[in-house]
């Protein structure tokens, strides 16, 4: 019986290498992708919601962070939130990409619920707003210093353009909350250059 054995000894050697340097390419193009937000749209229903203050604050030349404030006129006992991706395509029309899904957000908080879609934006809503407790929502609602950051991206998307759209809605049948849009640019992390000084 004949055994295969391969022509070059260091063939796994190599192999691994390969394995290595592939992980390692990786993690750099992971690390070397940022997420500006662009701009923001907000669109409160005035019966639900008062005082909405939605901008954009400009941190430096890749980063900016939504800040939004409201106050709530009538307790939310049911909110529901529909997350939509989209990207621009060639013709400059923005095109559904991968993700179009409904979440509870009153289960999400009260540890109900555990898709994984869930724990990215019961994570953002921890750390960057005021909601902490689950239904019902009264009082003042604000998010801020909001952006996306890459550990909460379970993918890497290709470079481009972004239009996400929040749909907040309240009970069964829906009664709109408000709209919010945010639109994104996935692009390389450049370093800045620095000063030239004359000799």
């Amino acid at each position: 019986m004949a055994t295969l054995v391969p022509k070059d000894q260091n063939f796994f050697q190599k192999r691994r290498r390969v394995e290595i340097a592939k992980e390692v390419l990786v993690e750099l193009i992971h690390s070397t992708i940022i997420y500006k937000t662009l701009s923001i749209e907000c669109n409160p229903n005035p019966k639900i919601l008062t005082n909405v203050s939605c901008r954009l604050k400009p941190i430096n030349w890749q980063k900016s962070v939504c800040i939004w404030d409201s106050d709530i006129l009538q307790p939310l006992k049911n909110v529901s939130v529909n997350f939509q991706l989209l990207k621009m395509n060639g013709a400059n029309k923005y095109l559904p990409f991968l993700i179009n899904t409904t979440l509870n957000v009153c289960d999400l908080i009260g540890k109900r619920s555990s898709s994984a879609y869930g724990r990215i934006i019961k994570s953002i809503l921890k750390e960057m707003s005021n909601v902490d407790h689950s239904c019902p929502y009264t009082g003042h609602l604000s998010l801020y210093n909001l952006y996306v950051d890459e550990r909460f991206i379970p993918f890497d998307p290709p470079i481009g353009r972004y239009k996400v759209i929040l749909r907040f809605r309240e009970g069964y049948p829906y009664v709109d909350i408000g709209t919010t849009v945010l639109y994104l640019e996935a692009m390389e992390k450049r370093e800045r250059r620095g000063k030239v000084t004359a000799n």
